[in-house]
């Protein structure tokens, strides 16, 4: 079954509220699924959460009054309550749970990046693509959960976005990550990406990827309260769940490293920074602890919920294209986005 998508346009409320009624059942599924499961798992109460989302509300409003109008608009026309939306696009620095998830990477030269998305198995069948369309000619695609503004994606402008979760102790002080890659992905280049980044606050703990088809990337970690960029090694970044910067996080992720070093050792197989190889990268799995394509295995942190490869994602951002594919098996083929 292919990915839902929508293509919204007008202003924040107006796409606001496409969403939520396209998208009204999904959305429902997702909070829901969210707040009893995995919210619950986590031991987090509704009293915890109504206050972490009222939090969320006043740092999203300070950065950017359109988001907070999307967000409420979503929530008005799907019937759910503002401040479970809040704590939906919050979700990533509520729960700071050190569960292994994606792999990304981006060939600098080429233009070519991608990544996995692994995360709880009930979820592959509820992620949304969602085009915007705005009143200036940007136009912008991102794969995410129904209700959350953005998650990885890219723009007609040819700038992409990867996001990687890492795990480490800081305050609830900072812009939330899915609300990052928002504006991350409403920018016009990396140049204009660090800028929205520089602004967003550093109470939060993700390693954003961020490329565009002139041949400029941003490899950076925010962990800890503090932020650093990655070099570029062999003209590539590859990134997965631990800090390169082995000072930021203090929480490992297990089988973290082992994805890094299989990256790094399959690029060094290959002879083209071209998008099969990119797909080769994010399709691995043979003979591996840790692969890069999970299998969906029981995650004892999430009470026995499984957990594996949601999704696959490459960007051809030269081309202005985008390729998804759902699921960790390969019998699906990928299907294409174009934003020429």
């Amino acid at each position: 079954m292919a990915i839902p998508h929508l293509i919204v346009s007008g202003d924040a409320r107006q796409r606001g509220l496409a969403q939520g009624e396209f998208f009204k059942n999904r959305i429902h599924d997702t909070v829901d699924f969210y707040e009893s499961h995995i919210f619950e798992n986590a031991n987090l109460s509704a009293s915890l959460i109504k206050e972490k989302a009222q939090a969320v509300k006043q740092l999203i409003g300070n950065f950017s009054t359109d988001f907070i109008d999307e967000i409420e608009a979503i929530a008005e026309a799907s019937n759910v309550e503002n401040w479970r939306l809040y704590a939906l696009n919050a979700r990533t620095e509520i729960l700071n749970t050190p569960v292994g998830e994606c792999t990304s990477a981006v060939f600098k030269d080429s233009a070519i990046m991608g990544q996995t998305w692994d995360w709880i198995k009930q979820l592959e069948d509820l992620v949304v693509l969602v085009e915007h369309h705005y009143s200036n000619g940007l136009k912008l695609v991102t794969l995410t959960e129904p209700g959350i503004l953005a998650k990885l994606g890219f723009n007609n402008k040819g700038l992409g976005l990867c996001l990687n979760f890492l795990s480490s102790r800081h305050c609830l002080d900072g812009v939330p990550v899915h609300i990052v890659c928002r504006a991350i992905l409403e920018s016009t280049d990396v140049r204009h990406a660090r800028d929205r980044l520089s602004n967003s606050g550093k109470g939060k703990s993700s390693h954003f990827l961020v490329a565009d088809s002139g041949g400029d990337a941003l490899s950076i970690e925010f962990a800890g309260g503090k932020e650093t960029e990655i070099d570029i090694q062999d003209n590539h970044y590859v990134h997965t769940n631990h800090c390169v910067n082995d000072a930021f996080c203090s929480d490992p992720i297990p089988g973290s490293e082992e994805r890094l070093a299989q990256a790094h050792e399959t690029l060094k197989q290959s002879n083209a920074d071209s998008l099969e190889t990119m797909k080769q990268v994010l399709s691995h799995n043979e003979g591996e602890t840790y692969p890069i394509r999970a299998a969906y295995k029981p995650e004892e942190m999430f009470g026995g919920l499984e957990v594996g490869t949601c999704a696959t994602v490459v960007f051809d951002l030269k081309t202005k294209t985008m390729h998804t594919k759902k699921g960790p098996g390969l019998e699906a083929g990928f299907t294409t986005i174009s934003l020429t």
